[in-house]
């Protein structure tokens, strides 16, 4: 079957394609509003594009969103510049979920589910003292494509569980992490099951 996803709905496209471009990673963020309320929630439109400088993008889709309006991450990271991405495992899978819900500005996600906090390193935004391991992050610049926007973050300073990382290889134990990533619509994966592929010499 052919789709012209030009001819098609935004709601369209997005049950089609986002069910496709899977399993992707989440980006657990937290960030600040002006009043210093912490801000969590999580985003699966995300990933890593370069480490020359590190940078990493992240889709909001602050327009077009389904008519819930403009989200708090985005208009907290244009405000403050500064955002940590903090990474998902098994463990922290029902949290993460909950803080996917709809919470006014002015009420912490964090605070109002009870999710210990950890001060950065170097920003002012605090990680999430659970996850196995956080980025900090600053804003380097956001693309506006028509009802789309892309935020293009420079990673500045991880922190990743002493008991996951090799600190002399800087290997990190794949099987001990337990990351997940996004499915379509309720369907998240697992990272335990995988198998390897080596090239020849």
């Amino acid at each position: 079957m052919d789709f012209n996803l030009g001819l098609l709905e935004p709601g369209e496209r997005y049950r089609l394609l986002n069910n496709l471009v899977i399993p992707r990673p989440i980006a657990w963020i937290t960030s600040l509003n002006k009043a210093g309320i912490v801000n969590a929630a999580p985003f699966s439109w995300f990933n890593l594009m370069g480490v020359d400088p590190p940078i990493i993008t992240i889709g909001p889709q602050y327009r077009y969103n389904f008519k819930k309006g403009i989200k708090d991450t985005p208009q907290n990271i244009w405000t403050g510049r500064t955002f940590v991405i903090n990474i998902v495992n098994e463990k922290l899978a029902e949290k993460m979920y909950r803080t996917s819900g709809f919470y006014p500005a002015d009420v912490s996600e964090a605070e109002e589910l009870n999710l210990p906090l950890a001060p950065s390193e170097i920003i002012g935004v605090p990680r999430i003292a659970e996850a196995p391991a956080s980025i900090e992050c600053r804003e380097y610049d956001t693309i506006f494509i028509g009802n789309t926007c892309i935020i293009i973050g420079e990673a500045l300073h991880l922190w990743i569980n002493d008991q996951l990382i090799d600190p002399e290889r800087l290997h990190i134990n794949f099987e001990a992490i337990r990351i997940i990533g996004k499915g379509g619509g309720s369907k998240y994966v697992r990272t335990d099951d995988v198998f390897d592929l080596k090239q020849e010499d």
